[in-house]
């Protein structure tokens, strides 16, 4: 928990929004007023983040760790950092015993347009042509000279930069069009400095929240099939799924899994939340958390996406939930609602209940549905950021 006095300043904020959001339909013409209050919501907001800068410095983006410093941390791991300038993409790798860059002379426009054509044609039904397409631009991600550096037993660790968080790296193809995901298990950081040893954990009690608003069946059973492997679990569904009751015992267990809504507005700030039965649990009240959770699950509509701010300061639910002392979070990149996903998702809990790390747990995942022939929209969007 934050200093108090923030902390109530910023409830007393919310609160006033919040009832202003209310009566919108009644007043759509005080536009300025909500402005105001967005505004001293933000200047708040950056306090909450100096303060917590000061008691985890881990959280806080700083300069990076000299290379020494991160290659006695480094195992197997391999860090593959995405820089991207007007004029180049620049890739820093780090393994344990060396380190280089390659430089890709591409525009950023060139990788921008990229990007929106990999979405689209993700998120079509016709998905012909995607594996010519795939090895045509995972030259650019993954270089020949980068690929030589790869052992069979390394474990990537991915820093995207800018829209870059937002890129299936998982969906790249190596040799013969393998899949990145089916030759090594990967995740993503937002910070080189956040990078730590590697450690296992054990899942032994989770709480559930899904279908908030009942309009989702797939989420319902999604909970229902992971309830199934814990003994200690809560499972809040539907009506039950109470903002006052979920902040009550979130810091009562080490696992927390979200299957509902998300909303995720990227032009403004801190605009992201989970939709819950009665009310909004909002990206800045997480922050004002203090957890002790292991992994969080986001399961939602574009669970993934964050502002795009300078550098490398992406405010989204993901970095709120780090803010708030989760470890491990998982997040989709686009809304997947469909009868397909409760299998994944519950397969992933069953693979981390056998001892395997989140990122072997999802890889195995993401193996066994490109080997059922299964489309790359129901796999590829998982990504795991610690």
């Amino acid at each position: 928990m934050v200093v108090p006095d923030l902390n109530k300043k910023l409830n007393l904020i919310i609160r006033e929004i919040d009832e202003f959001i209310s009566k919108f339909e009644e007043r759509k013409k005080d536009i300025k007023k909500l402005k105001e209050l967005q505004s001293k919501e933000y200047e708040v907001l950056q306090e909450i983040q100096k303060e917590i800068g000061k008691r985890k410095p881990e959280m806080k983006s700083l300069n990076p760790l000299k290379i020494k410093e991160i290659q006695k941390i480094l195992n197997t791991e391999v860090v593959l950092d995405y820089l991207l300038t007007y004029k180049s993409l620049i890739i820093f790798y780090i393994t344990k015993n060396d380190f280089d860059f390659i430089q890709i002379n591409k525009k950023e426009e060139f990788f921008k347009e990229i990007h929106s054509l990999l979405l689209e044609t993700l998120s079509s039904p016709n998905q012909k042509g995607i594996r010519w397409y795939l090895s045509e631009i995972s030259k650019y991600f993954i270089p020949e000279k980068l690929k030589r550096k790869l052992k069979d037993n390394s474990t990537l660790i991915i820093i995207p930069f800018s829209f870059l968080h937002h890129f299936p790296f998982s969906l790249l193809t190596i040799e013969n069009n393998t899949h990145l995901c089916m030759r090594y298990p990967l995740f993503y950081m937002d910070n080189i400095q956040q990078i730590r040893k590697s450690e296992k954990f054990k899942i032994d009690n989770i709480l559930i929240v899904s279908d908030p608003k009942n309009d989702l069946p797939y989420s319902k059973e999604e909970a229902r099939k992971i309830s199934s492997i814990f003994k200690k679990k809560k499972l809040l569904s539907g009506k039950n799924a109470r903002k006052e009751k979920i902040l009550s015992i979130l810091d009562k267990y080490k696992n927390f899994h979200y299957a509902g809504h998300i909303v995720s507005e990227i032009n403004k700030p801190f605009s992201t939340y989970l939709l819950l039965s009665n009310g909004i649990l909002r990206t800045e009240e997480i922050m004002n958390l203090d957890l002790k959770l292991q992994l969080v699950f986001l399961n939602g509509c574009k669970s993934g996406k964050g502002r795009l701010l300078p550098g490398d300061e992406i405010n989204s639910l993901p970095r709120a939930f780090h803010f708030s002392g989760a470890k491990e979070i998982i997040v989709n990149l686009w809304e997947i609602s469909d009868s397909l996903t409760p299998e994944l998702t519950s397969s992933f809990y069953k693979n981390l209940k056998n001892e395997l790390s989140t990122e072997k747990s999802l890889q195995k995942v993401q193996k066994d549905a490109i080997k059922n022939k299964l489309s790359p929209f129901y796999w590829a969007g998982f990504k795991i950021i610690k």
